[in-house]
């Protein structure tokens, strides 16, 4: 029979394992969809435009993987406060923090009240 420890670093071991190849194929599915094949007429006509749009899909990657990584922190910290501490307080906290990152960035809520377009 397997020891409860035991089973908790084989799920920390799988959890990192998955927050790994997410981020790496969050990452490199980043680097395709910039790109438009074959090239459209937008891309022709107004080049600084279309620098623009690469550079704001870039910096939207960029700031989908800080928050991927930042969920993966949380959640490792969560993990040991368990461990340790098994303060039902702090892992709300952490769970709130967590939560706030997910309707922040993955749900978009603050454009719902924002002026720009959707």
């Amino acid at each position: 029979m397997i020891d409860v420890s035991q089973a908790s670093l084989v799920l920390l071991g799988l959890s990192v394992v998955t927050g790994v190849v997410l981020l790496v194929a969050g990452l490199g599915f980043g680097l395709f969809v910039g790109r438009e094949y074959p090239p459209g007429p937008a891309e022709e006509e107004a080049p600084l435009e279309a620098d623009a749009l690469r550079a704001k899909r870039k910096a939207a990657y960029r700031l989908g993987a800080l928050v991927l990584v930042g969920l993966f922190v949380f959640t490792i910290v969560e993990y040991f406060v368990g461990i340790r501490w098994a303060s039902v307080v702090i892992l709300f906290i952490i769970g709130l923090f967590k939560a706030g990152l997910i309707v922040n960035y993955y749900m978009h809520l603050p454009r719902l009240w924002s002026e720009e377009g959707h």
